[in-house]
């Protein structure tokens, strides 16, 4: 039993980390593609360029990153035929959850 313990920690630990992303900055990336969004409303010359390098920056990710990465880019895509509401409002949902913000 004293050996499975520290295995299965390992397993674990080597599962979370294996998208390779810092999860900090994902999140910090995340919420600057979202808040340009917000604030261009369209796919402005600057939100496109921030999503090509947000879509090639983090193209492999797992569980709650890849909720918010799904979030970010429905919204996105969202701006040009107008559907980018529900998806913002999961973008924030999951960014104040990742965050602890109530």
């Amino acid at each position: 039993m004293k050996v499975i313990v520290p295995i299965l920690l390992t397993i674990i630990l080597l599962v979370g980390c294996a998208n390779g992303i810092d999860r900090d900055t994902f999140v910090k990336d995340s919420s600057d593609i979202y808040v340009q969004m917000f604030s261009d409303g369209e796919q402005s010359t600057k939100v496109n360029e921030m999503f090509e390098e947000y879509a090639k920056k983090y193209p492999k990710l797992k569980g709650e990153e890849l909720e918010l990465y799904e979030a970010i880019d429905g919204m996105y895509r969202g701006l040009a035929n107008g559907e980018a509401t529900k998806y913002q409002l999961e973008a924030m949902r999951l960014l104040n959850e990742i965050r602890g913000v109530n």
